[in-house]
């Protein structure tokens, strides 16, 4: 063991508005020690940061990891709409981002069907080795823009958006 590694990447967030809050998570350990816990964001602010640069950065974007963290925790999450909308909110007013009226476009058909924004994918699937991961473009796109376009339009339109979302979508009715 004394030459094993284990690589952690670790990112620092400052000056974050929090929604609903940050949590403390304690990691696995392989040995008998004492397990380290770290204070955590909580995904509905993952969400909202990373939907927020999408928004800003627009046809710019390149930043392939936001859409697959973002096609992640829609495929594998269940949310509140009422905690994302929020978090949304928060950050987007913290950050002096203005809310988009329609789709933004680094959500929109026009970058599915960019050829630089698809070879930009798949030079990040080729890249990464993640155990799961759409290899199509479009589908991310479209599971990312059906998970953030709700709350994102009720904000805008000051619709009350009271739903759940159920690991891969649909936004649902509770109950």
């Amino acid at each position: 063991l004394q030459k094993a590694e284990i690589t952690l990447q670790v990112d620092c967030g400052f000056g974050d508005r929090i929604t609903p809050g940050a949590y403390k998570e304690q990691f696995p350990t392989i040995l008998d020690l004492p397990r380290p816990s770290v204070l955590m964001y909580p995904k509905e602010t993952v969400v909202a940061e990373k939907c927020e640069a999408i928004v800003r950065l627009g046809e710019a974007n390149s930043r392939m990891k936001d859409f697959y963290d973002l096609w992640v925790l829609a495929s594998d999450f269940s949310f509140n709409s009422d905690l994302v909308s929020m978090a949304i909110e928060n950050t987007f007013r913290q950050r002096k981002t203005t809310l988009p009226r329609r789709v933004p476009p680094g959500l929109h058909e026009s970058f599915i069907e960019n050829p630089l924004k698809q070879t930009q994918w798949r030079a990040f699937v080729r890249k990464n080795e993640f155990s799961k991961i759409e290899t199509d473009f479009g589908k991310t796109i479209r599971l990312v823009r059906s998970f953030v376009m709700p709350p994102l339009e009720s904000l805008t339109t000051s619709k009350r958006f009271e739903q759940l979302w159920v690991p891969g979508g649909p936004w649902q009715e509770p109950g």
